[in-house]
């Protein structure tokens, strides 16, 4: 009786093994195998910034005062094309505002390797929202990360406000 109920715990344990295994994760785990940082998109075609507060979500920047929201975003383009959609949001007009050390990375050999690295800045304003369109190469998984930064001299010493933020990951088949 013993040996029947074990063998029948077995049986069941591992039917509800076998069943709970995502497609979803079988489909995204790709050549390079599936990332073990960072968190992967619920949704194949958009990936949300990590400490987005565009939407109210995230934390509150505020830490100087000069940023008021960020957000950074990942979609599918058509094809092998990965969009970048990213805004921070000043409390007021500011000398420069903009994204430091935008990378997009690829998940390659067990860990995040940098496929480009650049920056961009608007002088004297109160936001920037920047979009940026690439063509990868399919088989990856992909994210970006950026630090969102805002820059105010005050009687020329400047005050520097900056935060980090990175997508979830979306898979490039």
């Amino acid at each position: 009786m013993l040996k029947k109920m074990s063998a029948l715990c077995l049986s069941l344990l591992l039917a509800f093994s076998v069943l709970s295994v995502s497609p979803a994760y079988a489909a995204s785990k790709g050549s390079e195998g599936t990332p073990t940082s960072g968190v992967r998109s619920a949704d194949p075609n958009h990936a949300v910034g990590q400490y987005n507060t565009v939407n109210g979500g995230g934390m509150s920047p505020n830490a100087t005062g000069l940023i008021a929201t960020i957000g950074l975003d990942l979609y599918r383009g058509s094809g092998n094309t990965l969009i970048l959609d990213g805004t921070t949001n000043g409390t007021q007009v500011l000398n420069k505002i903009g994204f430091q050390d935008i990378t997009l990375q690829r998940w390659q050999n067990s860990q995040w390797t940098n496929v480009k690295v650049w920056s961009t800045y608007r002088n004297n304003s109160s936001s920037y929202s920047y979009e940026y369109s690439t063509t990868v190469t399919p088989g990856y998984n992909y994210r970006f990360v950026a630090t969102h930064y805002g820059e105010l001299d005050w009687l020329f010493i400047p005050s520097i406000e900056t935060h980090y933020n990175e997508t979830s990951y979306l898979y490039v088949g």
